[in-house]
């Protein structure tokens, strides 16, 4: 199995397969050499994504929302130390005209120490309200999971059972075996946009929104130290420890070599007004999510039924 798709992947995808193109004769060409392979894709396809959207408008239903709030303490950061990485330098040797060693050097793909940095408490909080749901998952997601997980196995199980004969298909069954992935893409594409349309009509039927008031500490970026360059690693050696950490008792210790800013609380509010709401999914966003999941999985299952189509009229 591993070898045939392979030889599929580089007939239609890798080296040589510089003509290959996303389309429906694609599909349908690699529909021919495995059949049962496509046809169990396409299948899987049809029956995930319908499943996956089942179980997602049934979360939708079922969803319930509640307002939490949300508390979160702007820290202080202190610079307490400098941490040496070896694996940054790379010792680069010098020789004389008769290959000789003359001396050493380093280069440092990260020149300097990195910064050790811990978080001070400072009381200044921000409270923000949100929402939460019991169900997280709604339709248009569960059908994305479903197209993915129902594609993949049943593709596998359709690779695993390759025991379906190549279909001698008559022409008739082969015009409409090639018609059937555009056929697919197209109601696919209609019918996931309709219900793509009826999940978001759904959702801003059950949408809150919650207006408010929030106090948020400003911050503004500031030097809170310096760290050394790596090449002084080795004057520095005994003064870091077995981690190669190198604590400060003062954090202008390496001032004008290389500054180390982060953001740090002025201890002033800033006021602002947030408005949000408990679902964003709108009815048109809703269509073209599902325009685009139902076209994949209707493109798919179009493959499988065209596979499907030229077996039995092969018999």
């Amino acid at each position: 199995m591993i070898g045939k798709l392979t030889q599929l992947y580089n007939k239609y995808v890798g080296p040589g397969g510089g003509d290959y193109q996303r389309g429906p004769s694609k599909l349908q060409e690699v529909a021919e050499d495995m059949p049962a392979f496509a046809a169990g894709a396409g299948l899987g396809a049809a029956v995930g994504t319908t499943a996956g959207f089942a179980w997602g408008l049934h979360n939708l239903t079922q969803d319930t929302v509640s307002v939490v709030t949300q508390r979160t303490e702007y820290l202080r950061p202190e610079l307490v130390g400098a941490h040496y990485v070896p694996e940054d330098c790379t010792t680069q040797y010098t020789y004389d005209d008769k290959g000789m060693m003359t001396g050493s050097y380093q280069t440092c793909d990260s020149p300097y120490f990195r910064p050790i940095v811990e978080n001070r408490s400072t009381g200044l909080i921000e409270d923000r309200q949100k929402f939460t749901h019991t169900h997280s998952i709604g339709p248009l997601a569960g059908a994305a999971i479903g197209l993915g997980v129902g594609t993949v196995a049943g593709a596998l199980v359709g690779a695993l059972v390759q025991k379906v004969a190549d279909p001698q298909a008559t022409a008739a069954a082969e015009q409409r075996s090639n018609r059937a992935p555009l056929i697919g893409v197209g109601a696919g594409a209609l019918l996931g946009a309709g219900a793509g349309f009826a999940a978001g009509a759904l959702a801003q039927s059950k949408n809150q929104t919650l207006t408010q008031l929030v106090h948020t500490p400003e911050t503004q970026n500031m030097r809170i130290g310096w760290v050394p360059w790596a090449r002084e690693h080795s004057n520095l050696r005994g003064q870091y420890d077995g981690n190669r950490n190198l604590y400060y008792t003062d954090t202008n210790l390496f001032s004008g070599q290389k500054e180390v800013v982060q953001a740090y609380p002025t201890g002033a509010f800033r006021d602002h007004t947030e408005v949000s709401n408990s679902y964003r999914m709108t009815p048109w966003a809703g269509a073209a999510l599902g325009l685009g999941i139902g076209a994949a999985a209707g493109g798919l299952t179009g493959v499988a039924v065209g596979v499907l189509d030229k077996l039995i009229a092969s018999r």
